[in-house]
């Protein structure tokens, strides 16, 4: 019994074998009519990894670009040449172009071809705002550039010179003469007709023998988050964000309080920084979040047997006025190595204009402190958590000096004292502050938010830690901020 059994195991593979040899050539095509850039870098190199990954027999892309970023273009040519698939470049459909980059990213390719009534070359490098580059510069940029562009068409045995021709000319070439003067290997009028006439070709230099006659196409397109980030690097759209971003900063620096002006204006910037490269998204998802990390601060010291982990936090010296009043609070902060510390910090690093660090915290007993005006402003959009915090602190905390919170989007010395007072707190409201008497914790209920997403916040993480829970009127306000909040915070407690 045993060895029937092993037989028929080890039968198994023929017989899938056998089916999959008739089964069709499966390809992945896609599709790219726009500039090259971080996105669609992005696009590119992620539906190349699909292709490897499953099994594909090449991966197609079909190109028409005026162009785009060198250091974009750089990076698909790499994962080009690493590729573990036939990577075919088609320009298509006619009347398309690979101008640029997109030449350069032809070049890199194991297989070329084009669409009749389609144009490749023009590869001249200039200046991100379409100027001409300086004398000295320009020379060897366009050195380097021939060089790049000449070496990719030398190892895959195409027109060397044409190439080079490409950069230090500007050249462009038609299809069919592209095709004559050896820059491409075949013109095709449609992919299939493409993939019916390239089957059994083998590539140079990597010796791939292409398998596409006949085969399953799958098309690949962008997800929604690519779309949303290709519209953000759209030059117009760039000028009005930073457009909007200055105009909005500008009137809040001018009426202080009024928030909205300032919120909108500095998420506008950032957007238009990301736009132009200058930030890199990591960095640009940082600053937009910089101010909500307190709130996961505060929802793990406060939920007992808690300890969350925070990544790329920003510590910039003048917003993290809420460690130096947590420190009074009784909290132990320490670098990785200190044992026995509720906050440690790891990993400090200079990624971009601001200093971030990963934080690990847990929960910990909180004792009562005093916030003075000084400690304000480094402080100020924090200070309703101090207050929540101290609800659960032993003995009194009592801020002052913080007249300021009643402009913000709501008056909120009157919005978090009554809406913690509604929660089972026992604090006091004062002209420029308030009084919290630390009771252990709260009871639970119901918050009014009053259209203010800081109050909206205190009011999720109080729900954390009250014994009842806490419903939150108004909750919609995060999305002001942080439309994700309150998904990010439940999946603490998932």
């Amino acid at each position: 019994m045993l060895s029937a059994v092993i037989g028929l195991v080890t039968a198994a593979p023929a017989l899938a074998q056998s089916g999959e040899d008739n089964e069709p050539p499966r390809v992945l095509a896609a599709h790219l009519d726009n500039d090259i850039n971080p996105v669609t870098q992005d696009y590119i190199d992620g539906q190349l990894d699909r292709a490897e990954d499953n099994g594909y027999d090449a991966f197609v892309l079909v190109l028409d670009t005026p162009g785009g970023l060198s250091s974009s273009m750089r990076g698909i040519v790499k994962c080009f040449l690493s590729a573990k698939v036939p990577v075919v470049v088609y320009v298509a459909p006619p009347g398309s172009s690979a101008d640029s980059a997109g030449a350069v990213i032809t070049m890199a390719s194991d297989l070329a071809a084009m669409a009749p009534q389609t144009n490749i070359g023009s590869s001249t490098p200039i200046s991100l705002g379409g100027e001409d580059i300086s004398k000295d510069l320009r020379r060897k940029v366009i050195n380097d550039a021939a060089a790049y562009i000449g070496e990719l068409a030398r190892e895959h045995e195409r027109n060397v010179q044409a190439a080079r021709e490409m950069v230090t000319k500007a050249s462009n070439f038609g299809a069919r003469q592209a095709k004559a003067m050896g820059i491409v290997e075949v013109i095709a009028p449609t992919l299939p007709a493409l993939l019916d006439e390239i089957d059994g070709m083998k590539t140079i230099p990597k010796g791939y023998v292409l398998h596409t006659a006949d085969a399953d196409v799958t098309e690949a397109e962008m997800s929604f988050w690519q779309r949303a980030r290709d519209l953000l690097v759209d030059p117009n759209l760039i000028a009005i964000m930073l457009s909007i971003g200055l105009l909005g900063i500008v009137v809040e620096l001018w009426n202080p309080g009024l928030i909205l002006p300032g919120t909108v204006g500095a998420i506008s910037l950032i957007l238009g920084l990301y736009g132009l490269q200058v930030l890199p998204v990591s960095i640009a998802g940082l600053l937009l979040l910089l101010l909500s990390a307190a709130f996961f601060i505060a929802a793990a010291l406060l939920v007992p047997g808690s300890e969350i982990g925070l990544r790329e936090v920003g510590i910039n010296r003048n917003r993290i006025g809420l460690l130096a009043i947590l420190s009074r609070m009784g909290i132990e902060m320490g670098a990785a190595h200190e044992e026995g510390r509720a906050m440690t910090v790891h990993e400090i690093r200079e990624p971009g204009p601001e200093p971030v660090a990963t934080l690990q915290v847990r929960s910990d007993d909180l004792a009562g402190a005093s916030v003075t005006a000084e400690d304000v402003p480094a402080a100020i959009d924090e200070l309703p958590l101090v207050a929540l915090l101290g609800c659960f602190a032993d003995g009194e905390t009592v801020v002052a000096g913080a007249e300021e919170l009643r402009a913000k989007e709501s008056d909120r010395i009157s919005g978090v004292v009554e809406g913690l007072a509604a929660l089972g707190a026992d604090i006091e409201a004062r002209p420029d502050g308030f009084i919290v008497q630390g009771t252990g914790g709260l009871r639970g209920g119901t918050i009014d938010a009053r259209g203010d997403h800081r109050l909206a916040m205190v009011g999720a993480v109080a729900g954390l830690a009250s014994e009842e829970g806490v419903e939150v009127d108004g909750f919609e306000a995060v999305s002001v901020s942080y439309p994700r909040f309150e998904a990010d915070l439940r999946s603490l407690i998932a």
